[in-house]
């Protein structure tokens, strides 16, 4: 059985891995008789090899910053997660900012 793996990262980027068995009759993967793709979420599952870099390195901004980094769009500090978490009220309504980690956001620090 051949297996497309989307796995996802901390930085919220994703690899693609995949494993191809015996019984695939052209060159790709979606020759396999017995296709499948799984998606693996961040965190994986216990004993689940991670890539051990972005495939976007050495252009990835969470890693850039090594996984520590100020929102250039909500001002939220040392955000560890690839996307902002900040919950901010507007109207009552909560919302979260979930801005990707980009070039313009500065390495994780608690000076503003």
């Amino acid at each position: 059985m051949c297996t497309r793996w989307k796995i996802w990262l901390a930085c919220d980027h994703f690899d693609i891995r995949t494993d191809c068995c015996s019984a695939k009759t052209g060159i790709g993967i979606e020759d396999c008789k017995h296709y499948r793709l799984r998606t693996v979420e961040y965190p994986p599952p216990a004993g689940f090899q991670l890539p051990r870099f972005c495939p976007l390195m050495p252009n990835c901004p969470y890693s850039i910053r090594s996984g520590a980094w100020n929102c250039c769009e909500c001002g939220k500090v040392m955000n560890t997660g690839g996307r902002c978490e900040c919950v901010m009220i507007h109207g009552g309504v909560e919302i979260v900012c979930g801005h990707f980690c980009c070039h313009a956001c500065p390495k994780g620090s608690y000076q503003l």
